[in-house]
């Protein structure tokens, strides 16, 4: 198998809020680049106790666990079935999957940084633990394809932080073929 580092990490959260602050229920992550593509041993699902989450002061918005309830069933079921880390044990846990399967630079997509990045970095800062990326690697999902065609999903469970993080990684990587951009080179100290 080739251990070559990846040069893309698509990120994906689910959670029950949209602002700083509020619960982080799941995060998705899997290492791709446009040479290589994805491989299911390069990809991360982290389910994150809700009870810890609460625990640590995170919220929860009403709105968001409104719309929850009208979402489909298998994506509900996704958020309470496996294992259940601790918010901090997550943050571990994708710091450890970034330096295991990417490059020491890479790009890190997310549907936006705006929205994903904004929430984990709060998430982050709460309980005192660093995200594995510089804000300068963070890039958005919608601008790189916007004009291009969305993809067939592979998986069919939207709202599931993994199955999400895959389809943004198959996105992201027909753009950047489209488009002929490079992966970033690792900085030579």
């Amino acid at each position: 198998m080739d251990t070559k580092k990846y040069s893309e990490l698509s990120v994906d959260i689910e959670t029950l809020g949209t602002g700083p602050g509020n619960v982080v229920l799941s995060i998705g992550a899997c290492a791709f680049d446009v040479e290589r593509g994805l491989f299911e041993e390069h990809e991360l699902s982290l389910k994150i106790s809700l009870m810890d989450s609460l625990f640590c002061g995170f919220e929860i918005d009403p709105d968001t666990l409104e719309w929850w309830r009208k979402q489909p069933e298998e994506a509900r079921q996704a958020l309470e079935t496996g294992l259940h880390h601790t918010v901090k044990e997550s943050l571990v846990e994708l710091a450890v999957f970034k330096r295991a399967h990417c490059a020491q630079v890479c790009r890190v997509w997310m549907k936006g940084p705006s929205f994903d990045g904004v929430l984990l970095k709060a998430m982050a800062k709460k309980v005192g633990v660093a995200l594995p990326w510089d804000y300068w690697e963070e890039r958005d999902v919608r601008t790189i394809c916007d004009g291009i065609d969305e993809p067939k999903r592979v998986l069919d469970t939207k709202h599931d932080a993994l199955d999400d993080a895959i389809h943004q990684a198959y996105m992201v990587r027909d753009a950047l073929l489209r488009r002929g951009i490079p992966p970033l080179e690792e900085r030579v100290s």
